[in-house]
This record gives C-alpha cells, sequence and structure tokens, in this order.
C-alpha cells in the first residue's frame, strides 16, 4: 500500500454525528482474552487497572483508560487467524436490556442491543446486532486464545434478555475490530464509519499527541483523491490507489470531528459542531427512524448552523434489500422536517466497505470549502489542550503545552504572540476566577506534517511555551486563542434572545417544552464552551443568565439551551446573544 505523503494543513472540518457506532458494549462479567491477565472478566479487568491518574472521567459516567497497554486476542479477518491487538476499554452507567446468548460449546456472553455477531451462512459471514440474532444461529468461535488457535462455529442454543441496570463495559480495537468474549472464546465485532474510510480510529493518537486526550472529540484527517478507470469513469477515494483505476489526483483534504454518539456526550456534540463546516450525519438501516439520538444530533447540526450535511444510511448489510428502501423512505421523510430535506442520503456497510468510494464522492461534492478571510485577527476555538511529556522527561527536555482546535478567521504564525481566553479557571475563596493567558506560538502541527503557518481548515495542534500543567487532560477546552487584545469579553452574565421548541428534543416520548423561569437552571453550549447558567431575570425581549463558569462570547454568537429531563440535559432552545 502507497504511504501518503501530505505536506499541507486539511482544507475543512467535517462533523460525524447521529449513529456513529460507538457504545457496542458487554456486561461486566463477560470474559474476554488479554495477553496479560489471561482469560479475565472485563469488569474485573476494569477495577485491577483503573486507577489514579490514568482513570479520565467524562460526561454520564463514560470513562478512558488512557496509556495502558490492554492487549487484547483478535481475529483478523484478512489472515483468517488471531491476533493481538491493543484495546482501548471504556465504562457506560446503562440502563436497558442485555442478551445473554449461549452457545453449544458453553460460551455465554452478555451484549447491549445492537453489539455485533458474525453469523456464518452458506453466503459467508455477516455482522448482526444481538437483538437480531436467534437460536440455531452459527457464528465464528475459537477452540483457544493463542497462536496457533482454531476458527469454527459455534451454534447459539438459548437467548434470555433481561432488563439491566449499571455498568458496561466497550472494548475499542482498532485494526481488526474484532475481539474475544465469552468462554470457550466467541469473536465478536465494532467498528466505526471514520475508520472505514480512514483507517484511524478517531480515539487514537500519534504518540506525540495521545497523552492527554479524551474521547471528548476524536479526529482523522482524510485526503481524497479522484481516480481515473480504464474507459475513463472517475472515483473518489481516500487513498491513491484502488483496484482498476490510476492516475490519482489529490483535491481535498478533510478533518473528521467525530464526535461520541452517546446521548450524556451530547454537550461534546455540540462544542465539535462549532468547527464545523459540513457534517456526515449517520443513521443505521436497521434502526427506527428518527432515534431520539438522531432527532437531537441533527437539530444541534441546526442550531449552530451547519448548512452542508451528506446523510449516511449506514449497515445495509444487516437488512434485507426492502427493508433498506422502507429505511431509506423514513430517513428522507424525516429529514423533509427539517434543513437538509435535499442532503444525498448515501446506502453504504462501513464493514464490508460497501458503497464508500460514492460516500467520499459525495463529501468532496456537497460540503465546499468555505471562503477564509485571512484579513481578519486570528481567532481560533479550543476544543482540545493536552501535556505530551512523558513521565520522568528531565527538565531540560520539557516541552510546552499544546493546544488543539480550528482556526475560524485569519492566521497565525510561528513565533507569534497569542491571547488565550478565559484562560486559567480557578476558584478562589469559594468564587469562579480567570487569568488570561498569553503565550508564544512554538510550533504548529497537522496529523501530517509540521508548519510555519496555519489558517482556517482542518484541525491543528499548536505548542506554545505554556506551562504544561495548564493544559494537560483538557484543562483549557472551551477557551478562545486569538490575536492578543482582539477577542471578544469574557462574560460571567450576559443577556441572550431565547426562541424555545415546542418539544425537548432527544426524548423517546413527546414532552412539551415548559417556559423558563427565574431560578431555572441550564446548560448552555457557547462555541466550544460548555457552562451552567442560573435564570436571574426574564423580559419581553430576553432572558438574563449568571454563568458559574465564564466564557468568551459576543453579540450574535448563538447559544444552545438544554434542561434537567428525566434527569437527563435534553435540547430546549436556542439563544443569541445580544
Amino acid at each position: 500500500m502507497t504511504k501518503i505523503k501530505i505536506d499541507r494543513q486539511s482544507d475543512l472540518n467535517i462533523g460525524t454525528a447521529g449513529h456513529v457506532d460507538h457504545g457496542k458494549c458487554v456486561s461486566p462479567s463477560t470474559t474476554i482474552y488479554t495477553s496479560v491477565y489471561g482469560p479475565i472478566e472485563i469488569g474485573r479487568l476494569w477495577d485491577w487497572v483503573a486507577g489514579g491518574a490514568n482513570r479520565i472521567g467524562l460526561p454520564g459516567g463514560y470513562e478512558e483508560l488512557l496509556d495502558i497497554p490492554i492487549e487484547v486476542y483478535s481475529f483478523d479477518p484478512a489472515r483468517g487467524a488471531l491476533d493481538l491487538r491493543l484495546g482501548y476499554l471504556y465504562r457506560q452507567f446503562y440502563q436497558g436490556v442485555l442478551y445473554r446468548i449461549r452457545f453449544s460449546s458453553g460460551a455465554v456472553v452478555e451484549l447491549s442491543p445492537r453489539h455485533p455477531l458474525p453469523l456464518v451462512s452458506h453466503y459467508g459471514v455477516r455482522w448482526v446486532g444481538a437483538a437480531g440474532v436467534k437460536v440455531g444461529d452459527e457464528v465464528l468461535a475459537a477452540d483457544d486464545y493463542e497462536a496457533g488457535a482454531r476458527i469454527h462455529r459455534d451454534s447459539i442454543v438459548d437467548i434470555d434478555v433481561a432488563p439491566y441496570n449499571g455498568y458496561i463495559f466497550d472494548l475499542v480495537v482498532p485494526g481488526t475490530h474484532t475481539f474475544l468474549g465469552g468462554g470457550p472464546p466467541v469473536v465478536l465485532h465494532n467498528t466505526t464509519i471514520i475508520e472505514g474510510l480512514t483507517g484511524i480510529w478517531t480515539s487514537s493518537h500519534s504518540e506525540e499527541l495521545r497523552r492527554g486526550i479524551t474521547i471528548r472529540i476524536g479526529y482523522a484527517d482524510m485526503p481524497i483523491f479522484r481516480l481515473e478507470g480504464p474507459g475513463g469513469e472517475e472515483l473518489y477515494w481516500s487513498r491513491p490507489e484502488y483496484e482498476g483505476y490510476g492516475n490519482p489526483e489529490l483535491l481535498r483534504i478533510v478533518s473528521f470531528v467525530d464526535c461520541p454518539g452517546h446521548e450524556s456526550l451530547m454537550a461534546n456534540m455540540l462544542s465539535g459542531a462549532a468547527v464545523m463546516d459540513g457534517a456526515m450525519l449517520v443513521i443505521a438501516a436497521n434502526e427506527d427512524v428518527p432515534r431520539p439520538q438522531t432527532k437531537e444530533h441533527t437539530m444541534a447540526l441546526q442550531i449552530l448552523g451547519v448548512k452542508n450535511v451528506v446523510v449516511v444510511q449506514n449497515k445495509i448489510d444487516l437488512v434485507s434489500k426492502q427493508e433498506a428502501i422502507e429505511n431509506y423512505e423514513k430517513i428522507r421523510d424525516f429529514l423533509s422536517t427539517t434543513m437538509y430535506a435535499d442532503a444525498p442520503i448515501i446506502p453504504v456497510s462501513a464493514v464490508h466497505r460497501v458503497n464508500l468510494p460514492y460516500l467520499v464522492e459525495a463529501l468532496y461534492k456537497y460540503i465546499p470549502i468555505p471562503k477564509r478571510d485571512l484579513t481578519k485577527p486570528f481567532r481560533m476555538f479550543i476544543i482540545r489542550s493536552f501535556d505530551i511529556n512523558k513521565p520522568g522527561e528531565p527538565v531540560d527536555r520539557l516541552k510546552g503545552g499544546v493546544i488543539g482546535g480550528s482556526i475560524l478567521q485569519g492566521k497565525v504564525s510561528v513565533g507569534d504572540e497569542i491571547e488565550i481566553a478565559p484562560g486559567y479557571i480557578y476558584s478562589e475563596d469559594g468564587q469562579i476566577k480567570y487569568e488570561r493567558l498569553y503565550t508564544e506560538v512554538i510550533s504548529i502541527r497537522t496529523r501530517y506534517t509540521s508548519l510555519k503557518e496555519a489558517y482556517g481548515g482542518g484541525l491543528i495542534g499548536i505548542q506554545t511555551d505554556l506551562d504544561p500543567y495548564l493544559t494537560k487532560s483538557d484543562g483549557l477546552v472551551g477557551s478562545v486563542a486569538g490575536e492578543p487584545d482582539k477577542l471578544p469579553p469574557v462574560l460571567y452574565e450576559f443577556d441572550m434572545e431565547v426562541e424555545l421548541f415546542k418539544y425537548v428534543v432527544g426524548t423517546d416520548e413527546t414532552i412539551l417544552v415548559k417556559d423558563l423561569a427565574r431560578g431555572d437552571r441550564l446548560r448552555l453550549n457557547i462555541g466550544p464552551a460548555v457552562t451552567l447558567g442560573l435564570v436571574t431575570d426574564i423580559s419581553r425581549e430576553y432572558v438574563h443568565i449568571r454563568l458559574v463558569r465564564p466564557v468568551v462570547a459576543g453579540p450574535g454568537w448563538r447559544v444552545a439551551i438544554a434542561a434537567q429531563v428525566n434527569n437527563l440535559w435534553r435540547l430546549v432552545g436556542v439563544g443569541t446573544v445580544k
């Protein structure tokens, strides 16, 4: 495979929203197979290794283990053999049902409804969610878990569905997307659309950038090539080679902003949407349309003014042709109620790489590069920040903290002085205070290359001379970087015009949105920032908000408003800073 060499930054950001295939989970008692601990219940493994600084808490009880080598045994379909892979382990609180599936070998797995199993038939292997299998189905299994193990078929003999209220675990294995679960082992699966397109799992990063990054917002860069077929026909793909096609021409580079799709991580989706030039809305072909998550993410894209959207109908391999057509029509009906009524819908199977070139073509043709004004003062939303130093690094080799994000206007060069606001937020005498930061740009990087100068388009990392303590673990996420003394004000309170929706967004049931009242507590997304606000005054023209944490915002900035509904934050309206 040709190694891609790209010597410039990305041209634009494409966000992913909807059913992006995060959260295929197993119960704590499900056995997985590791190189260090051998066969071990996944909940017990978590208890052993999830401690101290290696444990990062996220909204909604979602957590990531960082820098812990959890090598798991995986089935490599290309070689038809077992392989050792580095897996990334997540834990999430869940209320719903689990499928307890028992096999003829005695293997037992407990899976969330959409966790796929590899069903085997005369037509090959297809991945089907736990909710879609039945007694008598055969799946791929192994008679052992180390080198030389034999892959064979194992049949389902019993399925029990039971309510569950507690923690479940998501094990993501980049590359093969498979791991072994149950005892004796059965092959289980995970994958994402972005990995299918780019070969990059968006929650993993180069060793230089990985330390301290959480899964709040993942990213991957993808070049778009146009290739020529033997009859002159064109094909669009993410690599410079495709069987039967040649003469590759690099057209564009895009950065995917991959936002976790779990409902409790909606705030992160909104933060990512703040830097999107377009979006890819993913809807599963084997599920009802629209799911609450689909409605909520679509509404968020509209609130933040994302105009260009490509819709992906994923998992067509899990349904019949007629079911795929019916699902397609439901998607089209749903889109007709939004500003994306004319958006293209591309049916794909990410697992089997079906129609992905057509998806790449649609991303190229329907999401144009926006015009950039390089004459305006530099401004960038910070959506991640981290420390790139390794533990025990000698003092004379320490590097300054890194901020990551997307440039909204202007440009920045190595050697420039920049301001970061609100900057360092801290508590003193019971009051939340902030300190603006001023720093020098030491270096600028994209995924592929170092830059002397950067402008709007794609996600970039800026190494500064800041103390890395300030940037570690996303410490500066929500701040805005820019030319000194040219940023909008830092606000502890502000007035905003409010437009409430008729119904709460993101719930299965229909719930009317209540009018705002003094004393209401709201979650607000403003630019890259997520903060809590208290309604202190209301008039016909505005609502006055006092914030728990200060934010940078100027007149006309859009605000996504969420209120607590059934103990979860749900979108209820949109505001505009006055």
